[in-house]
């Protein structure tokens, strides 16, 4: 049956045809058509949230029956993997709000989707929007340290990550003042802001990111010098231009250097306690690379974009040195100094010394023999050296008798008496 309002009659009949009586009901409604959920009013579709800035919103839906009225709107969020429905709709003519608390949704994308039901059960729930949850900051980086700089336009290096957004709104401070913003900010990526004229001075420095819901998150801040007070040095005769110089006071920490390459620029640093000098030779044409020197030791290298070298320029310490951008035919450097490391002692093993042992062979029976012939002989020989003693001996004591017999013999002949 078709929709509409009917009058229905019942007519009682004899078996022979003849009505004997009836009833009649009037205003008989069929509806077979669901209410017609004209649209959402709120939220908008793709709408973001932080349930720290707007802890609740009204969803507001358009809903009419054409047949009948609406009975019950309610609506149903996703809410990731625990979905809930909310409290019945309160209506105000074709319109039906009810109060969404997003302290009790989830960070992600929900599915806000409307239920309307009429006075005989018939239901649409064919409309729906998306929203986003994100109560969470982006986190901000710095990629430059501390430095000083004679530039009034520095450029300042940072990134951001967000786990929802892919872009945001970043601004650079000197203090507290606006110097530089980007509004497309891609997360992720290291991205340059370059200052808008910076007056003299020393500044704290730090980077502001505000996501699609309005989540502001800060980085840390270093700390800037700018002065326009630079030491010239005379750059010889013949009319030439003079150096630029820009002191610096080196550390294991990265200190960035700005537009250097105009008029010959010079970076005067100290290692080991001895002063050098960083020249920019040459920004070459197509802005990819620059050609470097140190001075007092004519050390030339050469960087890209992106590329760093560590240098050993006879001191106890190392020159870090990366390129990080080239503008304007100036080039944006990082340096720092670099500790050498201590060669390890080397132990030394000497090799130890063999002892060789003599072995002394067993005598042979042939040795005994030999050795039993030879003892006789040595006997011998003693008892013939006896003798030889001996027979000397008598000798001498027969030439004394013989001396003292002639003494006596002539002194009795001169004294006879």
């Amino acid at each position: 049956m078709n929709d509409g309002t009917y009058n229905l009659t019942v007519n009682a009949t004899n078996s022979s045809g003849t009505v004997v009586g009836n009833i009649s009901v009037t205003g008989v409604t069929v509806d077979n058509t669901k209410p017609n959920v004209v649209t959402i009013n709120a939220p908008s579709t793709g709408a973001n949230y932080s349930a720290s800035i707007t802890s609740s919103i009204i969803l507001n839906t358009t809903v009419n029956d054409t047949t009948l009225t609406v009975d019950t709107v309610f609506f149903n969020i996703s809410n990731g993997t625990d979905p809930f429905t909310t409290g019945t709709a309160i209506q105000s003519g074709d319109f039906w709000n009810v109060t969404l608390d997003l302290t009790t949704l989830a960070e992600t994308t929900h599915t806000i989707t409307v239920w309307a039901n009429d006075t005989v059960g018939n239901i649409n729930n064919s409309e729906s929007v998306s929203i986003t949850i994100d109560n969470t900051a982006p986190t901000v980086t710095l990629v430059n340290s501390s430095f000083n700089t004679t530039d009034h336009t520095p450029s300042v290096i940072f990134n951001y990550t967000d786990a929802l957004f892919a872009t945001a709104n970043c601004t650079l401070y000197f203090g507290e003042t606006s110097y530089g913003s980007n509004s497309s900010t891609a997360n992720a990526t290291d991205t340059t802001i370059t200052a808008s004229t910076v007056p003299d001075g020393t500044y704290s420095v730090n980077v502001n990111c505000t996501d699609g819901v309005n989540n502001e998150g800060n980085s840390s801040s270093i700390t800037v010098k700018i002065s326009t007070t630079p030491t010239l040095s005379s750059g010889g005769g013949g009319g030439s231009r003079p150096s630029l110089i820009q002191a610096t006071s080196l550390t294991t920490t990265e200190q960035t250097y700005t537009r250097l390459g105009n008029y010959n620029n010079k970076l005067e640093f100290e290692l080991g306690g001895n002063t050098h000098l960083l020249t920019v030779k040459k920004v070459y044409p197509d802005r990819t690379k620059v050609d470097f020197i140190i001075e007092s030791n004519l050390t030339y290298f050469t960087l890209k974009i992106g590329e760093s070298k560590t240098i050993d320029i006879g001191e106890n310490e190392l020159l870090y040195v990366k390129l990080i951008s080239i503008k304007s035919s100036k080039a944006d450097i990082v340096v720092k100094k670099v500790l050498k490391k201590q060669q390890p002692l080397q132990t030394i093993t000497l090799p130890k010394k063999e002892v060789v042992r003599e072995e002394i062979p067993e005598e042979t029976p042939i040795v005994r023999e030999e050795i039993e012939e030879i003892i006789p002989l040595v006997e011998e020989e003693k008892e013939i050296k006896k003798i030889h003693s001996s027979i000397w001996a008598i000798v001498a004591l027969v030439v004394v008798i013989g001396i003292l017999a002639t003494y006596f013999l002539v002194k009795k002949k001169k004294f006879p008496f």
